[in-house]
C-alpha cells in the first residue's frame, strides 16, 4: 500500500472510532430468510458471481516447478492447475476427454510429466494435450488424438497467487480485473511464501451467512 493511501486510511478508521455513526447505515435493513435457503437463487449467484469471475485456485508456493500441480472445485467445477514446462500455469477442466471421469483424483502433487485417467488409462500432458491412449488399435483405429486435449481455462498469475476463471468459454484479464487491488495484493508478498500445509473445510451453510457476519459493525 502507498504511504498516501495509507494515512488517508488510517485517519479514516480514526474519525469512525471517534464518530461511529457516520460510517453506519442510516437506517436496519433487514433479509428475508429465503436468500439463504432459496436453491435457485443460491444457482443463480453461483452461476453469476463465482463462475463469471476469476477465483484464486492455488498459491505460486504450490507450484514451484514444472510438473507441480493442484485439482481443485471452483464452484462446482472440476478444475486442474498445472505448472507446465514451460514455466507457466495451465488450468484445465479436470474431465477426461474419454467418459468424463475426473483426470486427476488427488488433492495436489509434483513434478508430474503427464495424468493418466484411472478410469481407462488415457494420458494428458501438462499442456493438456491428449498423448497417448491404451491399446488404441483395438476399436479407437484412426482416431485423432488432436481434437481431444482437455478442456482449457482462462488462468493467470499474480503477486503469488493462481486465478482461474471457472469458464471456458470467458475470456481473463486479471490486471483490468484487479485494478488498485493489484497493488495490495503485491504488497503481502505471496509469492515468497511457501506452502506448508492445505486444510479443507466444506461447512453446509449459504455463502452469505459468512459474508454477511464479517460485514456487520461487530466484526469490523
Amino acid at each position: 500500500m502507498d504511504r498516501d493511501t495509507q494515512i488517508a486510511l488510517g485517519r479514516h478508521l480514526l474519525h469512525c472510532l471517534r464518530q461511529p455513526q457516520d460510517s453506519l447505515q442510516g437506517e436496519i435493513s433487514y433479509n428475508d430468510k429465503s436468500i439463504y435457503v432459496d436453491e435457485a437463487q443460491w444457482r443463480q449467484e453461483r452461476d453469476v458471481l463465482f463462475r463469471r469471475y476469476p477465483l484464486v485456485a492455488a498459491a505460486s508456493c504450490q507450484l514451484r516447478q514444472p510438473g507441480d500441480f493442484v485439482a481443485e472445485d471452483l464452484a462446482g467445477t472440476p478444475v486442474l492447475v498445472v505448472r507446465a514446462r514451460d514455466g507457466d500455469v495451465r488450468a484445465f477442466l479436470n474431465v477426461c476427454a474419454h467418459r468424463g471421469a475426473a483426470v486427476v483424483e488427488e488433492p495436489c502433487g509434483e513434478a508430474r510429466r503427464t495424468f493418466a485417467c484411472p478410469y481407462h488409462g488415457w494420458v494428458y500432458d501438462t499442456d493438456g494435450r491428449l498423448v497417448s491412449i491404451p491399446q488404441q488399435g483395438f476399436g479407437f483405429e484412426g482416431l485423432s488424438l488432436e481434437g481431444l486435449r482437455l478442456v482449457p481455462l482462462p488462468a493467470a498469475e499474480r503477486h503469488g497467487l493462481v486465478f482461474v476463471l471457472p469458464d471456458p468459454t470467458g475470456t481473463l484479464d486479471l490486471d483490468a480485473y484487479l485494478g488498485a487491488l493489484g497493488p495490495e495484493l503485491a504488497g503481502y508478498g505471496f509469492g515468497a511464501y511457501h506452502h506448508f500445509e492445505t486444510v479443507v473445510r466444506t461447512p453446509e451453510v449459504n455463502w452469505k451467512l459468512v459474508a454477511d457476519g464479517f460485514w456487520e459493525a461487530y466484526h469490523i
